[in-house]
């Protein structure tokens, strides 16, 4: 446990008590507001929807009596003659009336005759001609045969559609004044009294509610949260004032306590995770709170300093011990190819072939003048490609002109500075495997620079590879094949290492090949060559 934590830590033991306490008293006493504001939104929830469910009741009955038993009502829906429907709708219309005023049932009815094209409205309160024509159109869209909560003249309604004998008619129970006389029933300013025909969402969490289901229609009832701890008791309201301070003082007082003395603490650690990761540049530049915080600063940046100092030194060492290794691997030449030179003079000299010797004995020479030549760790590849083209002359005289090659490299790459006889390396060993005495090899070297990157590829229509071989050459250019002392394969071996050496883990060699069809060797590494193309800068 880190010493921030066991601070904070004794902090909430010493203060955390008290807190709760005061926590403790304060929550009671808003469950019990809680508890009975709910209990209170779902009894007048449970008496809304019992009030409309026995409004629903009673405006259902009316109407089928009127519709299944009332001579005036079923005369004025038949629409026969007009003296007859005239007179039947006016004798309605008094018996509607008288019978509304002695039922508790909807708000109003209406008829909807739609061969006369005429109407019947009644209220309890005068229609407007907005109220009607609105209340027309909305009814139109709905379904008969039950109630829907709609918006008539921007006012909620419930209204039960029903439809016989080409008439459309039915009622509405007015729900805003439904809203309205449970909102004034209670004392709350944030009181919410909202109908849904269907379920009902769940509550903010900042609200306290309750609701009714009804027959179809259900009734929430609720207030914010605030409104209701409003009005608990003053002592109770300083107790949850006095809570909220604590929670309030314990961050500050952690907030001190880490800025004033452990704050140094996470600095010296901040710069001993930089130091691991090997920034040895890094260096504490805030300034201490206290002596003994400054005394640790200092000593921190002074081991830093000789550290970075240290690693200099041993940064030199390895890179010297690396030139060595590389100039052995330089030295590692496969010696057949010598050897095979030397072979090949001595045949030539016999047969008095002196143009052939001296082409073979000048390659020969800028072979080893550029390999040699003041100790250079890198060349420009150009240089190398000349030697390509003087070892091709060479292994046409060794094969009597069997070799076809295209040497396909573009202008950029030829200033790349990499290890001398890297290419030269897969060319040789390419035409040592490839070659044959029945037909000519073609051999192609491309080279190619894109988006940082060079690549070479060549490839040959020889002998090619069988699957034991070109799992060989894969494990070798993975690097999980070490040919150290061994003899086979030594050349391409050192060849990988060397570029692995300049170049990095990102660069790679991969081969394909099929036995009797072809061989491609692809060479990648990262290098960078800024926009200039001179190459005097190679080491």
């Amino acid at each position: 446990m880190t010493i921030y934590r066991k601070v904070v830590l004794f902090v909430l033991l010493l203060v955390l008590p008290l807190n709760l306490l005061a926590l403790s008293v304060t929550r009671k006493a808003v469950d019990t507001t809680i508890e009975q504001t709910t209990a209170t939104d779902r009894q007048f929830a449970e008496n809304g929807t019992a009030q409309l469910n026995k409004r629903m009741d009673s405006a259902f009955s009316m109407l089928y009596y009127f519709v299944t038993e009332d001579s005036d009502c079923i005369q004025m829906m038949r629409q026969r003659d007009e003296y007859s429907y005239v007179t039947a709708k006016n004798k309605f219309f008094v018996a509607l009336k008288k019978l509304a005023h002695m039922t508790d049932g909807a708000d109003g009815y209406f008829f909807f005759l739609q061969k006369k094209q005429d109407s019947l409205y009644y209220g309890n309160e005068q229609l407007t001609a907005g109220f009607k024509s609105a209340l027309a159109q909305t009814v139109e869209g709905l379904e008969d045969k039950q109630w829907s909560i709609c918006t008539v003249d921007e006012t909620l309604y419930l209204l039960l559609v029903q439809e016989a004998n080409s008439t459309r008619y039915g009622a509405w129970i007015d729900l805003d004044a439904m809203r309205q006389e449970i909102i004034e029933g209670l004392d709350y300013t944030t009181t919410q009294a909202i109908f849904y025909r269907k379920d009902v969402p769940e509550l903010e969490e900042r609200c306290i509610g309750a609701s009714a289901a009804g027959r179809g229609v259900t009734l929430l009832v609720s207030q914010s949260r605030e409104d209701v701890l409003q009005s608990l008791s003053p002592r109770v309201r300083f107790l949850y004032a006095a809570a909220v301070l604590y929670l309030i003082v314990i961050p500050l007082l952690c907030w001190f306590i880490n800025v004033y003395l452990l704050q140094p603490l996470k600095t010296v650690t901040r710069a001993n995770r930089e130091m691991q990761i090997g920034n040895l540049d890094y260096r504490i530049t805030e300034k201490a709170r206290s002596p003994e915080y400054d005394a640790v600063f200092q000593s921190f940046n002074s081991m830093a300093a000789d550290l970075k100092s240290y690693k200099i030194e041993c940064y030199e060492k390895e890179m010297e011990r690396q030139k060595i290794e590389l100039r052995n691997l330089q030295l590692q030449i496969r010696p057949h190819f010598l050897l095979n030179i030397f072979n090949l003079i001595y045949t030539l000299a016999q047969r008095k072939q002196s143009a052939q010797i001296e082409d073979t004995v000048l390659y020969l020479s800028d072979y080893f003048r550029f390999l040699f030549r003041s100790n250079r760790e890198t060349e420009p590849f150009g240089k190398e490609l000349g030697i390509i083209r003087g070892y091709l002359t060479v292994a046409n005289i060794r094969y009597h002109d069997l070799i076809d090659a295209v040497l396909d490299v573009a202008p950029e790459v030829e200033t790349v500075c990499m290890p001398p006889l890297l290419i030269h390396n897969f060319v040789e060993n390419t035409i040592k495997h490839g070659v044959c005495r029945e037909r000519v090899l073609h051999v192609r070297l491309t080279g190619r620079y894109h988006e940082g990157e060079v690549c070479f590829c060549i490839e040959d229509d020889g002998n090619g590879m069988d699957a034991q071989t070109l799992e060989r050459n894969r494990s070798i250019f993975a690097g999980t094949l070490n040919l150290e002392n061994q003899n086979e394969h030594l050349g391409l071996y050192n060849s990988f290492r060397r570029l692995r050496a300049f170049f990095g883990d990102d660069a790679s060699v991969t081969v394909e090949s099929e036995s009797n069809r072809f061989t491609r060797f692809v060479i990648q590494f990262p290098y960078d060559l800024g926009g200039n193309y001179d190459a005097s800068d190679c080491k």
